[in-house]
């Protein structure tokens, strides 16, 4: 209702997570059907394929250390944010296994480094674009 007709009329879409986070959560930690996953993302989004993929890695360690500190500053951590450094290594490598799969359209980015830094990578992956 969003994504393909803001496509279609030439605008660009920035998602947040978009079907590759229903990969890796439901196929690869889950334990669902890969094959049904796909198809149900498919028909979910009329087969639009993001053209650029950011992900933006870091050891689970550290990125549980970063929810640690948001909940400092009253932000409340959801419940997979809530779960244990084992579950975030497997959604890590969910995920880097997922962006080794389609080299095409994933750009992996270290997030460990100054987000200065990482929004300069983003600017020079997507400027070709511009």
């Amino acid at each position: 209702e969003v994504i393909k007709p803001a496509l279609d009329a030439g605008k660009w879409v920035i998602c947040d997570r978009y079907y590759d986070a229903t990969t890796v959560y439901q196929g690869v930690v889950m334990g669902h059907h890969e094959k049904l996953i796909e198809q149900l993302n498919y028909e979910a989004t009329l087969g639009c394929e993001p053209d650029i993929t950011f992900l933006l890695d870091c050891p689970a360690e550290v990125g549980l250390k970063r929810t640690e500190k948001r909940e400092e500053t009253d932000k409340k951590r959801d419940r997979f944010e809530r779960k244990s450094l084992d579950f975030h290594i497997k959604i890590r490598y969910g995920y880097l296994a997922l962006a080794n799969k389609h080299k095409d359209r994933f750009k992996i980015i270290d997030s460990t480094l100054h987000e200065d830094h990482v929004a300069r990578k983003i600017r020079e992956i997507i400027s070709p674009y511009l």
